[in-house]
C-alpha cells in the first residue's frame, strides 16, 4: 500500500478522511473514522528510517493515560505502511493563542505548569517526550493538552538515559514558558527535532554572553527559572518535569482563549481608533527584535517600541481607518485620575485578552492629548482663565458646585461630632429619665409573686441530623466464578486487585487478555467485587481505566452473588468514565464486564486504574 488517499481503509478498520497538518519530516497524518468503534480520530503514517524508532515509542507511550496528553489508541503495520492512531487534535495551538497576545505570565504559569504535571505522570512510567517546541501543545477551553508523546521523539530519533530525557524534557518545559513571555524559543534548536522544512518557527532567543535576555515585566521568579535553566552549557534548573512542577505551583485556573475579533473597515463615528491584535506583539516582542514578521517588519517594530509616532517606514499592524472628527465642543476640565502612563502598572491585568496597561507597556504609543476648540488639551485651562465675576466657572461658563459640596459635607461632620460628644458627656440624659421606675409604679403592674421561677420563652432545640457517611473503599476482589468452576484457580490477576484503589493511577488490575471482547468464548463475564468502610449512601462511581468500549454493570450486589442485585448503571469505557445513579445505600457493589473493553495495545481486557466513589 504505497499510497494513501481519503476513502482508504487501513487494517480493515480505519477509513482515511482528511489530511492533517503536522511539522514532523517523513510523517503524513490524516484524520480517520475508527468503524469499529465508531469515533473520529487521527493517524500518523510514519516513513524512512525512523519508523521502527517511532512505532517502538508509541507503544510505550500508550501506556500513559492521562487528559493532558493526546492517547495513542493503536500502532501496528500493514503492507509496509508503519502507522500509529491517536485521539483527534482538540483545542487551539499554543501557537496561535500566544501570537494573539492572550495569555499572561500567571497564565503562562498555569499553561506549563499543566503539561508539566502531565509529563511527570509518564516519566514515572518511563516514558518522555523529547520533542517539546511549541507546536506540541494545544488549549481547549480551560485545558492544556500535549501531543506526540513517544512518537516525536521517535520521529526525531532520539535515544537518551532515562536521567538525560528527563532534563531535555524539564529544559524544553522552561523554553515553552520562556517562548510564552516573549514569543522567542530559548530551548534546543528545533532543527534537532528534523521538522519539516519552511515550517512557521519561533525566532531564536536574543543571548548576552549565552544568558537569554531575562522576560520584561515578568515575576522574578519567572524570570530567574527561565534566564538560568535556559542559559547555554548550565546544568542548573529542574531535573525532571516534577521539579518544574514544584517551580510553578501554585498557579491559577487557566482561562479560556478568547475569541478572534472580527475588525471592522471603519469604526463607529467618535469611536477611538485601536490597532489590530497584531500591533501590541510586533511592539511587545521588540526589545528582542521582531518576531515573526521578518526583517522589514523589524525594523517598524523597534521604531514603534522606541516610542515613534511619525509615519513608519517599513510594514507596520494594520489599523482601522481614520475617525472622523466631530466639530469642536466646549470641554470640562479633567477631575478624574490622569490616564495610566507606560510601566506603572502590571504588565497584564486580566487571564486572556491583552489589558490597557499591556498594550501600553509592549510599545502602544501614549495618544496624542485631545485638542478642544482653543486649542487647549483637554483637561488643561485656557492660558489666562480664572474664575468669572459672576462666580461661574471658567470653562464653559458652567456654575461650579464644589465649595457646596463641601460646605454641606463640613455641616454633616460637624453635626456627627456634636451628637457624639452629647452622647459621651451625658449619659444620664432625659431619655433615661423618661423610662418607667418599676419600683414606684403600680402594683398590678408588676408581675404576681407566686413563689415559682417564672420561666423564658422556650427556645426550640436544634435538630440532630444524622451525620453524612462519605463512601470510602476498604477493600477490592477479583471475580471469575465461571473460571473457578471450570478449575482455573489462577483468577483474573488476583495479585493486581490493590492497585484499582490504591490512589496511584499508574497502576492497575487488569484481566487477562483475550482473543474476543466475548472472552473468546470461555465465559460469559468477570468481574471486582468494591467493599466499603462502613455502609454509604452512593450515586456516582467513577472507573478511571486504559480501556476503551466493552460493557460494564455497576450491581447492587456482592461477591456470593457477583451477577444478582440492582443494575445501578452499565455502559461502556472510554478512559475516565463516570455512571451516575439514584442515590443507593450499599456497602459492597460489583463491576461485572459482560464484554471486555479493548486497551490501547489492541488486546481484549480491563486494565482499572482507579475506582472513585461519591
Amino acid at each position: 500500500m504505497s499510497s494513501l488517499g481519503p476513502g482508504t481503509t487501513l487494517v480493515g478498520r480505519y477509513r482515511l478522511g482528511d489530511r492533517q497538518v503536522t511539522d514532523l519530516v517523513d510523517v503524513e497524518a490524516w484524520s480517520a473514522h475508527d468503524t469499529v468503534l465508531d469515533r473520529q480520530v487521527r493517524i500518523s503514517v510514519v516513513r524512512g528510517d525512523s519508523a521502527g524508532a517511532a512505532l517502538d515509542a508509541a507503544r510505550r507511550a500508550a501506556l500513559i493515560s492521562d487528559s493532558r496528553l493526546t492517547r495513542v489508541l493503536d500502532v501496528g503495520a500493514q503492507e509496509g505502511v508503519s502507522y500509529v492512531v491517536t485521539e483527534s487534535f482538540r483545542g487551539t495551538p499554543l501557537t496561535e493563542v500566544v501570537e494573539a497576545g492572550q495569555l499572561s505570565a500567571d497564565q503562562a504559569r498555569a499553561v506549563v505548569g499543566e503539561a508539566a504535571a502531565a509529563l511527570e505522570a509518564a516519566r514515572r512510567r518511563g516514558v518522555h517526550h523529547l520533542a517539546l517546541r511549541p507546536s506540541c501543545v494545544r488549549i481547549d477551553g480551560r485545558d492544556v493538552i500535549v501531543t506526540g508523546l513517544g512518537l516525536d521523539g521517535g520521529v526525531a530519533g532520539r535515544r537518551l538515559s532515562d536521567d538525560a530525557a528527563s532534563r531535555a524534557d524539564s529544559v524544553g518545559l522552561v523554553a515553552l514558558l520562556y517562548y510564552i513571555l516573549t514569543t522567542r524559543w530559548g530551548g534546543a534548536p528545533l532543527d534537532d527535532l528534523r521538522l519539516t522544512a519552511g515550517n512557521p518557527a519561533p525566532l531564536s532567543a536574543t543571548r548576552r554572553d549565552g544568558t537569554p535576555v531575562p522576560p520584561p515585566d515578568v515575576p522574578a521568579d519567572l524570570a530567574a527559572l527561565t534566564t538560568s535553566t535556559l542559559a547555554l552549557g548550565s546544568q542548573s534548573g529542574p531535573q525532571v518535569p516534577g521539579d518544574v512542577v514544584a517551580d510553578l505551583e501554585p498557579w491559577p485556573e487557566l482561562a479560556p482563549p478568547a475569541p478572534p475579533t472580527p475588525i471592522a473597515s471603519e469604526p463607529p463615528r467618535g469611536a477611538p481608533v485601536r490597532q489590530s491584535s497584531r500591533g501590541p506583539r510586533i511592539h511587545r516582542t521588540s526589545a528582542f527584535g521582531a518576531a515573526g514578521a521578518g526583517a522589514a517588519a523589524g525594523a517598524a517594530g523597534a521604531a514603534n517600541a522606541a516610542g515613534a509616532v511619525g509615519a513608519p517606514t517599513g510594514p507596520v499592524p494594520t489599523q482601522h481607518a481614520p475617525v472622523p472628527t466631530r466639530p469642536p465642543q466646549p470641554t470640562a476640565p479633567q477631575t478624574g485620575p490622569p490616564p495610566q502612563q507606560p510601566g506603572t502598572g502590571p504588565a497584564r491585568t486580566s487571564a486572556f485578552g491583552a489589558s490597557a496597561a499591556s498594550t501600553t507597556q509592549f510599545g502602544a504609543p501614549p495618544a496624542a492629548p485631545t485638542q478642544t476648540s482653543a486649542g487647549q488639551p483637554l483637561g488643561a485651562a485656557p492660558a489666562g482663565a480664572g474664575a468669572g465675576t459672576d462666580g461661574s466657572s471658567s470653562t464653559g461658563g458652567r456654575f461650579d458646585p464644589t465649595w457646596i459640596v463641601i460646605a454641606l459635607a463640613a455641616l454633616a461632620v460637624i453635626l456627627v461630632l456634636v451628637w457624639s460628644l452629647n452622647k459621651v458627656f451625658s449619659p444620664f440624659d432625659s431619655t433615661v429619665d423618661a423610662a418607667p421606675d418599676v419600683s414606684t409604679s403600680d402594683e398590678s403592674a408588676a408581675p404576681e409573686d407566686t413563689g415559682e421561677e417564672t420561666e423564658d420563652e422556650p427556645t426550640e432545640e436544634p435538630t440532630s441530623e444524622a451525620p453524612v457517611v462519605v463512601p470510602e473503599i476498604d477493600d477490592g476482589d477479583q471475580l471469575d466464578p465461571q473460571g473457578e468452576e471450570a478449575g482455573d484457580t489462577a483468577g483474573e490477576h488476583p495479585e493486581a486487585v490493590e492497585r484499582a484503589h490504591d490512589g496511584q493511577p499508574e497502576t492497575f488490575w487488569y484481566t487477562r487478555t483475550y482473543g474476543s471482547p466475548q472472552f473468546g468464548g470461555l465465559k460469559d463475564g468477570v468481574g471486582y467485587a468494591v467493599e466499603l468502610k462502613e455502609p454509604a449512601e452512593v450515586s456516582t462511581v467513577i472507573l478511571d481505566t486504559n480501556n476503551t468500549g466493552g460493557n460494564v454493570e455497576i450491581r447492587a450486589t456482592d461477591s456470593s452473588d457477583p451477577t444478582g442485585g440492582d443494575v445501578l448503571a452499565s455502559g461502556s469505557l472510554d478512559g475516565q468514565t463516570e455512571f451516575n445513579f439514584d442515590a443507593t445505600e450499599v456497602d459492597t457493589f460489583v463491576l461485572w464486564f459482560t464484554e471486555l473493553p479493548q486497551a490501547a495495545d489492541g488486546g481484549n481486557r480491563v486494565e482499572l486504574k482507579e475506582i472513585i466513589v461519591s
